[in-house]
């Protein structure tokens, strides 16, 4: 049957209009500010607002959306006619997202992806809930031949979701401290701006102005430099985590992932409600990351490369938002068993490299800190960066390192966090081998692999190798020959 997207695609292809004309008529009506009366300025936005209507419903007429032969197939345009087709068994992402207006009116927009990258394979429809859930399980029930029985799927099905608690555990792992210092630094302003309230925080804060003016910041005294330093941190610290809180309940409440016979279930979201169905054997690489808290509490988040998955804006290829590192396996063993690996050897960058690694990460640094000691009289302090940077290549190069896990590659990289980068074999596109002077000298070389992903190609490397290793095929490079 010949189907139309919901009425209200009307009204998203009108938005998504304006948002592409809105700049260039900006910048027209300032370039002629002189001639553009108010009744002229009146007249051409109706006429542009009318013209923007009628495009958006002729093109909401002109497209038709059916199923043939175990393939959906969209026709469209309004001048010029075109007609995609996508297999079911070419899909490897089903989207399916409710934003505000959508929830109100019972639609949803639903998202098809084939195994591309490119723009050309992705379809979106602006269908009802129950139509959208329809269309999944049809093409997912043909495309990967799934049994639909209940108890069938009932039986296999294991769910994994956050609570509360989990919640509360990603918010503190991924506080942002730099959005804090942006919100204390607006909120200061809309203070500021308050005609009493605002005349009483200036005047304690031109009180401090006096007291640096007067007696200098070497003059401070160092119990008033303690007490200021722990309020304005402290004050940063509570705002950045109020604001982590707000965002995670916002963005992953009710977050469940199962697993149905080759097929993956995503869903997450409390306002913009989100839903993905994802083909396991099509799972790109598998992302085990943790930072700097996490590795200090044995937490964890997963994240995964599938086409299709993760490409929207504000969009992120989760698989798991936070996990304990030992329940790690538990949950592939149960999820995704394509992605468990065995215990094998890690090949780190050679020995000698290490000096590579510090120098990449100090060189800049270490110029600009005896620029600024020549410059200034405190300049000096700036080679503290130095030697943090110096640890910060220190430790890229200890952590650095690959290991072959039968039909996969693992990659190990980070500094003070970690992450670990799982790749399939059949997915790796192509490999760079480089070399610079220095590393010539010392039969080093550079190497980097390209897989799929959503960006035309994801990469990943190691830099500083034994050449020899690299030429005995000891880094995966014979995958690339089968």
């Amino acid at each position: 049957m010949r189907k139309r997207n919901h009425p209200l695609y009307v009204v998203k292809h009108m938005i998504q209009i304006i948002k592409q004309i809105i700049v260039p008529i900006f910048f027209l009506m300032i370039a002629n500010f002189k001639n553009v009366t108010p009744l002229i300025l009146i007249i051409g936005a109706v006429i542009l607002f009318v013209l923007i209507i009628f495009f958006a419903i002729l093109n909401w007429k002109n497209s038709i959306y059916y199923i043939e032969n175990e393939t959906l197939i969209i026709e469209k345009g309004v001048f010029s006619k075109s007609k995609q087709a996508i297999a079911f068994d070419k899909i490897t992402t089903m989207n399916e997202s409710q934003e505000l207006l959508e929830k109100i009116f019972g639609l949803a927009t639903f998202k098809v992806d084939a195994g591309s990258a490119t723009k050309g394979n992705e379809v979106k429809l602006t269908i009802s809930h129950y139509e959208a859930e329809q269309l999944r399980l049809q093409m997912s029930t043909k495309g990967q031949n799934i049994n639909t029985d209940a108890k069938v799927i009932e039986k296999t099905q294991r769910v994994y979701s956050l609570n509360y608690k989990d919640l509360m555990k990603y918010a503190v792992t991924n506080c942002n401290l730099l959005l804090g210092i942006v919100l204390v630094s607006t909120l200061i302003q809309f203070i500021n701006d308050i005609p009493v309230v605002g005349d009483h925080f200036e005047q304690y804060m031109n009180g401090w102005k006096k007291v640096f003016n007067k007696m200098g910041f070497e003059h401070l005294p160092i119990r008033s430099m303690i007490i200021l330093s722990i309020t304005i941190l402290m004050i940063y610290l509570v705002v950045s985590f109020i604001v982590s809180v707000i965002r995670t309940f916002v963005k992953y409440y009710g977050f469940t992932l199962s697993r149905q016979s080759k097929e993956l279930e995503i869903s997450y979201g409390l306002i913009d409600r989100k839903s993905f169905m994802l083909s396991a054997n099509k799972i790109t690489a598998l992302y085990i990351s943790y930072s700097l808290f996490g590795r200090l509490v044995g937490l964890g988040e997963l994240k995964i490369e599938n086409i299709g998955y993760g490409d929207e804006k504000g969009e992120v290829a989760i698989l798991f938002p936070i996990i304990q590192k030992k329940k790690i396996d538990k949950l592939l063993r149960e999820v995704l068993p394509e992605f468990l690996t065995q215990e094998a050897e890690w090949i780190r960058p050679d020995k000698r490299s290490k000096l590579s690694y510090v120098i990449r990460y100090a060189i800049f640094p270490l110029i600009g800190a005896i620029v600024l000691t020549v410059l200034y009289k405190y300049g000096y302090l700036t080679f503290i960066v130095v030697v943090f940077m110096i640890l910060c290549g220190y430790l890229a190069h200890q952590q650095a390192g690959t290991q072959a896990a039968g039909d996969k590659r693992v990659f190990s990289k980070g500094i003070f966090g970690k992450k670990i980068i799982i790749v399939k074999n059949k997915f790796f596109q192509s490999y760079t081998v480089s070399q610079n002077p220095l590393q010539k000298r010392k039969n080093l070389v550079n190497i980097k692999y390209s897989y799929q992903s959503n960006n035309l190609g994801g990469a990943v490397g190691i830099k500083g190798m034994d050449k020899k290793a690299v030429e005995n095929g000891n880094l995966g490079l014979d995958m690339f020959m089968l």
